[in-house]
């Protein structure tokens, strides 16, 4: 896939600078980043795709759970859920973390259970996500659902991207070309987090980049804050059409074993 070229840059995004380290997940999952309105509105968001489409009670496993928000969350909405990572960024050791392991090297038996996998804003920082998800589809054979969140317009496309190591920022076209590639049917497709398509759009055009720190609560009062410009996305994402643009994409796809 070609990769997208920055316009601030005017230079495409190496394999060197899509090394997602320390220092990036630093920022990318501080202490109280659960409390924000963005993980708020989207852990929100996708409980409600997950509950319509692929909630049986089967084991869903979050691959690239960084430090396990999504997963704590809907271990909470009672869901069994847990959670792989390359990378250790857990502060406290829980039993349905698997940090510092390739979900593919998962063992054999749990993998065997496992009919959901849960992919957020993972695809984007590969450079062919296509091999990456036909590999998973081999190694989790009784897999029948993947639910993939992605960032989304290439207008958007600011030093944030740069920074974190994406690709590409994605539109429906190309994620549905995806998908199809790996015989996924798609069961839903759309954008949300619609608040924060123009205020992203604005802050591009007139500054020219973004800040790098994600906003995390501290004081009972922030994070009761937090949750109004939550509650307000989440509004904005109900009410207005799901072919609205927004600064995030969400796919839900069945997988058709038929074709392997």
């Amino acid at each position: 896939m070609d990769k997208f070229i920055s316009r601030s840059m005017k230079t495409p995004i190496s394999v060197k600078e899509t090394a997602y380290n320390a220092d990036q997940a630093a920022l990318d999952f501080p202490p109280g980043a659960e409390d924000g309105y963005w993980y708020l509105a989207r852990n929100k968001h996708l409980y409600s795709q997950l509950k319509k489409y692929c909630s049986d009670g089967s084991p869903m496993l979050e691959v690239g759970c960084g430090s396990g928000i999504v997963v704590e969350f809907l271990r909470k909405q009672g869901l069994d859920c847990q959670g792989c990572d390359l990378s250790d960024q857990a502060a406290e050791k829980k039993s349905y973390l698997f940090h510092a392991t390739d979900a593919n090297d998962l063992e054999e038996g749990y993998r065997k259970k496992v009919k959901t996998l849960l992919i957020l804003d993972v695809i984007e920082h590969i450079e062919e996500p296509v091999p990456f998800l036909k590999k998973l589809q081999i190694s989790f054979p009784n897999l029948e659902y993947l639910v993939i969140a992605v960032p989304a317009r290439k207008e958007l496309w600011s030093n944030y991207d740069v920074f974190f190591g994406h690709f590409r920022r994605y539109t429906m076209e190309m994620l549905r070309q995806e998908m199809t590639e790996i015989g996924g049917r798609v069961l839903t497709m759309h954008y949300f987090f619609k608040l924060l398509y123009l205020p992203g759009w604005l802050t591009v055009k007139l500054l020219g980049k973004r800040n790098l720190q994600v906003g995390a609560p501290q004081s009972s009062l922030s994070r009761a804050l937090n949750r109004i410009p939550a509650a307000m996305i989440r509004f904005s994402d109900w009410i207005l059409p799901r072919q609205w643009w927004g600064s995030s994409l969400l796919t839900i796809v069945k997988i058709d074993r038929t074709k392997e």
